[in-house]
């Protein structure tokens, strides 16, 4: 399931149209993604691996404040990734990760400043 939306920001202070921006936001989940990779190279058909990722749940917002200024975002992403691998000589399936990835990945760029610092 997904979803987004877009609507107006304007500057309650002064209605000029360099104040006036755009905000785009984003959802999605799916309770699983499945992806199988397979040899076909030698018409064979031999499945390789699978990644699995359950729970996947992202968001994210960009916004664009005016024409002169510098668009501003923020995402985020969580989901937990399993693996298993196709054991050709038992013909079944073995789990590859012993327990699931947890990953969560989050980003963002604003307005400010992150650090002073000279090293960057």
């Amino acid at each position: 399931a997904s979803d987004h939306s877009v609507y107006q920001l304007k500057d309650t202070e002064q209605e000029t149209k360099d104040k006036v921006g755009r905000c785009v936001r984003a959802r999605a989940t799916s309770p699983e993604v499945i992806l199988r990779v397979i040899n076909d190279l030698q018409g064979h058909d031999d499945a390789l691996f699978t990644l699995v990722g359950r729970g996947f749940v992202a968001g994210g917002e960009v916004t664009f404040p005016g024409r002169s200024q510098t668009p501003v975002f923020k995402f985020h992403v969580n989901t937990s990734l399993f693996a298993n691998y196709f054991d050709s000589h038992s013909n079944l399936w073995e789990p590859f990760l012993l327990k699931p990835w947890e990953l969560t990945f989050t980003g963002s760029r604003t307005k400010h400043k992150a650090s002073a610092s000279k090293r960057f």
